[in-house]
């Protein structure tokens, strides 16, 4: 439920700005969309969807602050601060470990450096956002979201969005183009948007309230809410569900103060094995 309310906000961002007479062309306007990604300002993005859109988001947003259980939500957004705290502090000696090593095998040492200088700043502002607890997500705004997830990025933020975008076939959102109004009606029109090295993209778009919309997304916007909205209702964490949680989480947060007083190789070492046995000691098959 969780990743569809995510998928859901996603394609939120595919909504097209109409911002003034001027500027109403929806080849215009898609392309000013594309350049706030491109800048890394994503919260011109939040001022391009339409105010039922941005609503509706918000509803969704809140329903889950509503349905979610304060004893679970809080303390995972305290072990998130623990967590940037550790990789903050310790983060020499967890790079020294064989098994991270290999992992980080083949990456450039300041390009690495710099992406975990960005999660630990990332996750370090979402722990501290109204995203962090369950009165918070009750009454948030979208503009806090927004700050919490995308405020102060620079190259993780692009990378991000490269990430999303290319998952959903829509890498023309990131780059420069040049763009054609294919056809234009009464509401709605097609546009034709070449990149400079990728083949020429078509996109239908239509108007809701005033604001550009690719069609995709405006023709299915009431039936994904209604799917988001039900889902909502019907979460519920099980009694015994909840119980596994917060034995996961009390084992988790003694792991993490474990590394945080962690002082050389040796001791860091041991804390890696023992997280790493955490899921059977907690009956857990991540075999897949």
């Amino acid at each position: 439920m969780i990743r569809r309310l995510i998928l859901v906000v996603t394609l939120a961002a595919l909504v097209i700005p109409a911002c003034s007479k001027e500027q109403t062309a929806p080849d215009h306007a898609f392309r000013m969309l594309s350049t706030s990604m491109k800048e890394g300002k994503p919260e011109l993005v939040l001022e391009a969807f339409p105010p039922r859109y941005r609503e509706d988001v918000t509803g969704l947003l809140r329903g889950l602050g509503e349905k979610m259980d304060p004893e679970i939500w809080d303390p995972g957004f305290t072990l998130v601060a623990k967590l940037v705290k550790v990789l903050d502090e310790k983060r020499d000696l967890l790079m020294k470990h064989p098994l991270v090593g290999m992992a980080m095998m083949g990456s450039d040492p300041e390009e690495l450096d710099q992406q975990l200088d960005e999660t630990v700043e990332s996750f370090a502002r979402i722990s501290k956002s109204p995203l962090a607890t369950v009165d918070g997500l009750k009454s948030i705004e979208l503009s806090a979201v927004t700050e919490a997830l995308l405020g102060g990025q620079t190259t993780g933020l692009r990378e991000q969005a490269e990430q999303i975008a290319s998952g959903f076939g829509v890498g023309w959102l990131l780059g420069d183009y040049e763009t054609e109004i294919v056809s234009q009606g009464e509401g709605v029109a097609t546009i034709r948007l070449v990149p400079p090295d990728a083949d020429p993209t078509e996109l239908d778009v239509k108007i809701v309230d005033g604001y550009w919309v690719s069609a995709e997304l405006a023709d299915g916007w009431e039936d994904q809410m209604t799917e988001a909205r039900t889902q909502i209702a019907d979460f519920v964490i099980e009694p015994e569900m909840k119980t596994q949680i917060v034995a996961a989480m009390g084992a988790i947060d003694g792991i993490l103060d474990e590394a945080l007083a962690a002082k050389n190789e040796g001791e860091i070492a041991q804390v890696i094995a023992k997280a790493m046995t955490l899921p059977e000691q907690l009956g857990l098959d991540l075999g897949g």
